[in-house]
């Protein structure tokens, strides 16, 4: 893939019905990624230093109460799964990764993918990655939402 390529990572369609893409391009030894739904750009992000600092790199909107919870990024090969976490009334939600061709992470090896849509009323907890056995690979608490599930 070349520097400043930038390729479809994922894409999809809310429940209301809107298309939703993301965009992968390697930038300068890091990685950028832009989620756009129905066309528009909703958010941006770069850097995601895996696997150097971390296994999951993340971003999205986690406004409550202002339409789905977006959330997506990139993580390393032996994350399989990506799961968001609530307080104990509120469910799971998880999705599969999917391979980005010829996006590598520092060390060579292949970067994958997610996106989680969530309903506005659910707060998101944590988000773990899980492996290809269903065992929890990294799980990153978020501040101030209990970071328990």
């Amino acid at each position: 893939m070349t520097e400043e390529q930038e390729v479809v990572a994922a894409e999809g369609t809310t429940p209301q019905q809107q298309t939703w893409t993301l965009l992968y391009r390697p930038a300068g030894g890091q990685h950028s990624l832009r989620f756009l739904v129905a066309g528009g750009e909703h958010d941006a992000a770069s850097g995601f230093d895996i696997p150097d600092l971390t296994e999951i790199g993340f971003a999205g909107g986690l406004t409550t109460g202002r339409g789905l919870f977006f959330l997506y990024g990139l993580v390393t090969s032996r994350i399989q799964v990506v799961r968001a976490e609530s307080h104990e009334a509120a469910p799971r939600s998880e999705v599969t990764t999917a391979v980005i061709p010829g996006a590598t992470a520092s060390d060579g090896t292949a970067l994958r993918t997610f996106v989680l849509l969530r309903p506005p009323i659910e707060d998101v907890s944590a988000l773990a990655g899980l492996d290809r056995a269903g065992q929890v690979v990294q799980r990153i608490p978020f501040p101030g939402r209990g970071g328990q599930s």
